[in-house]
């Protein structure tokens, strides 16, 4: 019951989020138009590429250990390990940060040619750092099984703050858009930060810069840290390849289709959030298919009436940025389908990596990487955003399968043993409630 509550308040936070995403969204698309909005988006995923990947693998690392730790009771260790993770961190991300400042001129113009992506891109570059910064303390929240914390920092805090900077401003430009969105996330990692100091106060641990290496944790890391990577070039090269194919307009269209499909993704990293530490836990293999039975029939369960509102609203939601968005409503049902892939697949990454074969999830990631890539090439050209959107479905849909005959190979089960195992335990649960 824990976990179902968990799980729910998990959902409500990110979900939060996303309807907050969706609202900077709508006002960006509203008042800048597709031209501005794509040029925004694209900036924005350069950076959130650079915060991703600037985190090493760490946050993996630190979900992983922090969460067996504290369950022997070694709050100190925790910390330690925390200190660690965020002197990596803060050394890679504040390289990500001068190098953008100072090469994103130079970058703009040889691919874009453009001085205002220039400008965006150099205003953004700078909130690398508390974007990176965040996902370290969001990893200890979830790591201490408290992942409603967890998204409450990484998903709403940030995308609130910016809403409510965004609406009090009587005049949008681009440019100003970009130095908003870098200090509201300045303000969440501020308040990420001042939550773990009173947890330290409060559990009387004063540990200050001491630091706790874990032998093989670098290469561990390194594993988890290529796994992000492909994972960042899968989640953003249909945006920047399709920025070389077409117009900044197609680009905005395509960039609110992603943000509106991804309230589906939203599920899938709500489930991840709550059980990933739980499966590194698991003892024997039944306990892990329960867990993720478990998982994949809440996950499924809220899904479809997400699914049937796109379904039957699609094209209304699209209106509401403007009409000139409705033109991507195929775009929309791609990428919606997509997503439904991913949730009713349940998270095979997730359980991958927190049993040890990380190995396996980056050579999968990879591959399905690289199978996105050559289908970007070859349909975006001709048909467009929905080609990018083609791209990124199959992409997905061939990730799922390979890590299942993995997982079946490896563990021992398939999906289809899973969903025997959770339609057992919703009839054990209405069982229960109804005996009652």
């Amino acid at each position: 019951m824990k976990d179902l509550f968990n799980t729910i308040g998990v959902i409500l936070v990110r979900g939060g989020g996303a309807i907050l995403s969706l609202l900077v969204g709508l006002l960006i698309a509203r008042n800048l138009g597709p031209e501005a909005t794509g040029i925004f988006y694209v900036s924005l995923a350069v950076s959130s590429f650079s915060s991703a990947i600037s985190r090493c693998g760490m946050i993996n690392i630190l979900v992983k250990y922090t969460s067996k730790e504290l369950a022997l009771g070694n709050f100190k260790e925790a910390y330690k390990l925390l200190n660690y993770v965020l002197c990596v961190v803060s050394c890679v991300s504040g390289l990500f940060v001068c190098f953008w400042m100072f090469f994103s001129p130079a970058i703009s113009f040889s691919l874009f040619d453009s001085e205002l992506y220039s400008e965006v891109l150099f205003t953004l570059s700078l909130s690398i750092f508390p974007v990176a910064i965040l996902g370290v303390y969001s990893g200890f929240y979830n790591g201490r099984s408290w992942p409603v914390l967890a998204m409450f920092f990484l998903g709403f805090l940030g995308n609130f703050l910016f809403l409510v900077s965004l609406v009090g401003v009587s005049e949008v430009s681009i440019q100003l858009l970009a130095s908003l969105y870098t200090v509201a996330m300045c303000v969440s990692s501020l308040f990420a930060i001042a939550g773990v100091v009173v947890l330290r106060k409060r559990e009387n641990v004063n540990i200050h810069c001491m630091m706790c290496v874990i032998p093989g944790i670098l290469g561990e890391a390194f594993v988890f840290w290529q796994i992000v990577l492909w994972n960042q070039v899968q989640q953003w090269s249909g945006q920047f390849i399709g920025a070389f194919y077409m117009n900044n307009a197609e680009s905005g269209v395509l960039a609110i289709c992603y943000s509106l499909a991804g309230v589906l993704l939203f599920i899938v990293m709500a489930i991840g959030a709550v059980y990933s530490p739980k499966f590194s836990r698991s003892e024997t293999a039944f306990q892990m298919m329960s867990e993720f039975a478990l998982s994949t029939l809440i996950s499924t369960t809220l899904m479809f009436p997400v699914i049937l509102i796109f379904a039957i609203f699609g094209e209304k939601l699209l209106s509401f940025y403007g009409n000139e968005y409705i033109s991507g409503i195929n775009i929309l049902y791609i990428l919606i389908f997509a997503q439904t892939c991913n949730v009713l697949c349940g998270p095979s990454g997730a359980l991958l990596g927190m049993l040890g074969h990380q190995g396996i999830l980056r050579r999968n990631t990879a591959y399905s990487v690289l199978f996105f890539i050559l289908f970007l090439f070859a349909l975006v050209p001709r048909y467009g955003a929905e080609g990018a959107a083609l791209s990124t479905c199959l992409s997905i849909v061939f990730l799922n399968l390979i890590n299942w005959f993995f997982i079946r190979n490896q563990l021992g089960f398939g999906l289809l043993s899973v969903y025997k195992r959770a339609v057992y335990i919703f009839k054990s649960k209405v069982f229960v409630v109804v005996k009652r």
